[in-house]
């Protein structure tokens, strides 16, 4: 059922409290398998994989303290199923690789190190990444363990949109725009690619709306600007984190109101965006059937965000030919994406309200100037396809 007579790629999306997996053919372009570990280190750890057409194969309910432990449990699956046999790499998604790391590496002693260094650049994402890592070489160490970066994609980045007006000092040191969701903006290019080849050349703008929320500014493939910047704390509103913010305002609640800085990391990153601002949800679902007027002003202000930072990389492409809705958000809310393109035909962008309510591939008019599309988001498959390559080379 699946498919033990083959070889397979593992990829591995690291939460802090989840693990997301998907085991693929070896040539990175069946999927077999997926699922996902969630609540780590907090009570009733949820366990649960789906083979590839969808059904739930198996689903379990336990505490796991830690990354560790949801691993031990992957592998024990793994191991009934007889799939460790056959397991030739692990791909992993890593959210930042610096100024080091610009393309998919070979994962090595030295590579994790370099990782842990880079901690404080991404202290939300990487130590738990890392983590994994480092569980999956403990028990698999034959296997070869593959870094794919979401800063990557941004790497094209031109000077003048990556560096802060900062001394130069401090750009050297590392503070400039990174970007991120890099993974989703290269999956997205690959199937517009498949299907509108001709705009996928020209000025793209990619929406990725989720947990966490960005908007990249492609253009003839490469990214050019984007609204993430050193960390993913900047640009759109976003499920927990602030999005934009004037610093002067971080400094004076560490200066004026004494509160220490990991207590304004945490507020920023943790307890503002859509939970914030309503006091109710960070999930845009929960706001959307409440009523409320915190609900709606919470709505308002992310769409008006996205809307501006819209309308801000229009103007650094000097048009749009494609506007792309990924991410949770951007793939399954009809309003949310009629709310951020309603009157935006002076930029070419022409919705068709029957096809945005019914999910379609293209929703914009048949005359619309510029083409509105939904993709969903694959980070996934970036990774399996960067790993085999890697691997096919005998790295």
């Amino acid at each position: 059922m699946l498919g033990k007579d083959r070889s397979f790629i593992l990829t591995v999306n690291s939460g802090s409290t989840s693990l997301k997996i998907s085991l693929f053919g070896f040539d990175s372009q069946s999927l077999f398998l997926e699922g996902h570990i969630e609540r780590i280190g907090l009570p009733q750890s949820h366990i649960q994989f789906k083979n590839k057409e969808g059904e739930i194969i198996f689903e379990l309910f336990l505490p796991l303290k830690d990354h560790d432990e949801a691993i031990a449990q992957l592998f024990s699956f793994l191991k009934k199923n007889r799939l460790d046999e056959k397991l030739l790499a692990v791909g992993h998604r890593i959210v930042h690789g610096g100024s080091l790391y610009r393309e998919p590496r070979l994962i090595t002693s030295e590579t994790l190190q370099n990782l842990k260094e880079l901690i404080p650049l991404a202290p939300e994402h990487l130590p738990s990444q890392i983590l994994a890592i480092e569980s999956f070489r403990k028990q698999v160490p034959h296997v070869k363990n593959i870094g794919c970066f979401d800063t990557a994609f941004h790497r094209t980045i031109p000077y003048y949109a990556r560096e802060y007006a900062l001394p130069k000092s401090l750009r050297e040191m590392g503070i400039v725009r990174y970007g991120f969701h890099g993974l989703s903006c290269e999956h997205v290019m690959e199937e517009l690619k498949k299907t509108a080849k001709e705009k996928a050349l020209g000025k793209v703008i990619i929406a990725h709306l989720g947990g966490g929320a960005s908007m990249t500014a492609v253009y003839k493939g490469q990214s050019l600007d984007t609204t993430m910047g050193f960390s993913p704390l900047s640009g759109l509103v976003m499920e927990t984190r602030c999005g934009d913010i004037d610093p002067g305002a971080v400094l004076y609640l560490i200066k004026e109101k004494g509160l220490p800085a990991s207590e304004v990391y945490y507020l920023l990153n943790n307890r503002s965006g859509l939970l914030g601002l309503s006091g109710i949800s960070s999930d845009m679902k929960d706001l959307l059937e409440d009523n409320t007027q915190e609900a709606k002003e919470a709505i308002e202000i992310f769409v008006y965000q996205a809307r501006k930072h819209l309308g801000a990389l229009i103007t650094a492409l000097n048009g749009i030919d494609i506007l792309v809705f990924t991410g949770g958000i951007g793939e399954h809310s009809a309003l949310i994406r009629g709310k951020i393109c309603a009157n935006l035909e002076v930029w070419g962008i022409e919705l068709d309200t029957t096809r945005n309510e019914s999910h379609a591939e293209i929703i914009s008019t048949d005359s619309s100037p510029s083409q509105i599309r939904i993709i969903k988001a694959n980070e996934e498959s970036v990774i399996a396809r960067e790993t085999f390559k890697l691997v096919s080379q005998g790295l």
